[in-house]
């Protein structure tokens, strides 16, 4: 049986200013709800009040949502790529998804039907889920098992027409048999699983046909 946590007061006097890590030069919160006082472990609601010259080192929230109003004075905010002053009653929220692509391009995936190939689909797919992503204002980043290096997480169509021309580059390095002995599962979803990486979705586009899949997503679905 699910515990429930009783109902929690208490006088915003009582509660102490603190200078959480990562928070410099007089940057002070008191934490009015977190997960010590409620059972939603999303939420964390605080008061701030910073110093001039007073900053929080960049970071990224890979649990909960954050939503910030501006009750006087003015500061910086960085979310992503773009950096905003903010000003009274300002209110913005850190919704921000961050989304990887992870393309087979392993040579099983060149094989198809008379019409298309397994990664001519893979493609296809991956068009419409950037485009959704990216319409939406959330970060898309690719990933395409078998080819090397890979496209860092940016919002906008621009960006997604970058994702798009490296799965493509991919495909015709696939077609013409080139090398991909590289294309483990593993390697392929390092990137997505690095810590540094903020919450999201990972969407694999494979035929799975490489048991080694099943044990990667698997690790995955733990983080």
């Amino acid at each position: 049986m699910e515990q429930v946590q009783p109902l929690w007061f208490k006088s915003m006097g009582d509660i102490p200013w603190q200078e959480y890590p990562g928070h410099f030069g007089g940057a002070l919160s008191k934490e009015l709800v977190g997960p010590q006082q409620s059972s939603a472990g999303l939420i964390d609601f605080r008061i701030s009040r910073y110093a001039p010259m007073a900053y929080v080192e960049v970071h990224s929230h890979k649990v909960q949502y954050q939503i910030y109003y501006v009750l006087e004075g003015e500061g910086t905010l960085i979310i992503g790529n773009e950096r905003r002053v903010m000003k009274v009653h300002d209110t913005i929220a850190d919704h921000e998804l961050e989304v990887w692509l992870v393309v087979d391009a392993t040579a099983s995936m060149a094989f198809g039907t008379a019409r298309t190939t397994k990664y001519r689909l893979a493609a296809d797919v991956a068009a419409a889920i950037g485009y959704l992503i990216c319409q939406s204002g959330n970060r898309l980043g690719c990933v395409v098992a078998g080819a090397s290096g890979h496209v860092t997480p940016k919002s906008g169509l621009d960006h997604l027409a970058m994702v798009l021309a490296s799965i493509e580059r991919a495909g015709v390095a696939t077609k013409s048999g080139a090398d991909a002995s590289g294309a483990n599962p593993s390697a392929a979803l390092a990137m997505p699983m690095s810590p540094r990486t903020r919450r999201g979705l990972v969407v694999v586009l494979s035929d799975f046909l490489d048991p080694e899949w099943a044990v990667e997503l698997s690790r995955l679905a733990q983080r």
